[in-house]
């Protein structure tokens, strides 16, 4: 399948399938099928180093993601971190103009090859790369497929999983994730049930 018609399928399901667990299954079939991954070290621990962040979208503009992004662009501790922003953005605007201006970095990627982006990326000794797309258009999911970063994570883009064996963490919370929120507290339930049976023999 297209890679475009197979997230624009998964896209779809985040609205359409209502059970967590299949909506799980069906991106990690499609993450089964996304591009090898290389291990990547993590640099050492040194508490006097400033984390290399990349933060990767297509709508580095007026867009949602942009909405939610660009105050934490602004508030964040530049002694702790410095960002670097891969744009993915045909045409910019204004918003487009104030989120380079808050960045310490700014890569225009709009245009070349995935290959040449993470060549880009891993040149820059990104230590944590944050994917803002997920399956939405003009994302660079084959990108993270590779390991670009040691570390990676999802987070505002997308509702769901990217379904990638490599993509190391997801950011969010009930709001941004409720389907996820349930099913952790049922898991959450499911503990508890199970260690009040454990008490009870153990009494």
């Amino acid at each position: 399948m297209h890679r475009d018609a197979a997230g624009n399928r998964l896209y779809a399901r985040v609205y359409t399938e209502a059970d967590p667990r299949a909506l799980h299954a069906d991106h990690a079939a499609w993450g089964k099928r996304a591009p090898a991954s290389t291990p990547l070290r993590p640099p050492l621990p040194d508490p006097g180093r400033r984390l290399r962040i990349g933060c990767v979208s297509p709508d580095f503009c007026r867009h949602s993601v942009s909405f939610f992004f660009e105050p934490l662009l602004s508030a964040h501790d530049p002694k702790v971190a410095g960002i670097f922003c891969y744009s993915d953005v045909a045409i910019g605007d204004a918003v487009t103009a104030r989120l380079k201006h808050l960045a310490h970095h700014w890569r225009d990627i709009y245009g070349p090859a995935d290959r040449q982006v993470l060549d880009l990326i891993r040149a820059d000794n990104i230590d944590i790369l944050v994917d803002l797309a997920g399956h939405t258009t003009g994302n660079r999911l084959p990108v993270f497929a590779r390991r670009a970063a040691p570390v990676q994570v999802t987070a505002l883009g997308y509702p769901a999983t990217t379904g990638l064996g490599a993509m190391d963490y997801r950011l969010g919370d009930g709001v941004t994730d409720p389907m996820i929120s349930r099913l952790l507290d049922e898991i959450e339930l499911r503990a508890e049930v199970e260690l009040a049976k454990l008490s009870r023999r153990l009494a």
